[in-house]
């Protein structure tokens, strides 16, 4: 969990190597591919990199046809700024009842913030309740 929340500080400020060391760890603990894979969409898409961070982003994909992961490809397209995309995976998030933690983060988290000026993620926020 440590490494989980390092890497995230670690993008948020800009530091992606740091981020990628910090992503290796998650990895090597065996951590699962979700994360770590969400992860480097955030720095490759960071470092410029929008081939490597594509490519991430359709392997999260191929997972999400074997487990419930909608909401963290919606994250990934957001990172890459496909707006459309994000609010499709996020409509497939609400369709199989999708919980986790990453929809209390969408009011204030920053991987959503590409998202905010569209009219669509006021209506998500009433939906999950974080709006009026």
């Amino acid at each position: 969990m440590a490494h989980d929340v390092l890497a995230n500080c670690y993008i948020q400020e800009g530091r992606y190597e740091e981020a990628i060391f910090e992503i290796n760890k998650q990895s090597a603990l065996g951590r699962g591919p979700i994360l770590p894979k969400l992860n480097l969409v955030f720095v490759y898409t960071g470092l410029g990199k929008r081939a490597e961070a594509i490519s991430t982003v359709k392997e999260l994909v191929e997972i999400s046809k074997k487990e419930p992961i909608a909401l963290d490809v919606a994250q990934a397209y957001s990172a890459l700024g496909e707006s459309d995309k994000a609010f499709e995976w996020i409509e497939k998030a609400f369709s199989v009842g999708h919980r986790n933690g990453s929809w209390t983060t969408m009011k204030t988290g920053p991987v959503w913030d590409n998202l905010r000026s569209d009219p669509r993620f006021a209506s998500v926020l009433r939906r999950i309740g974080l709006a009026p």
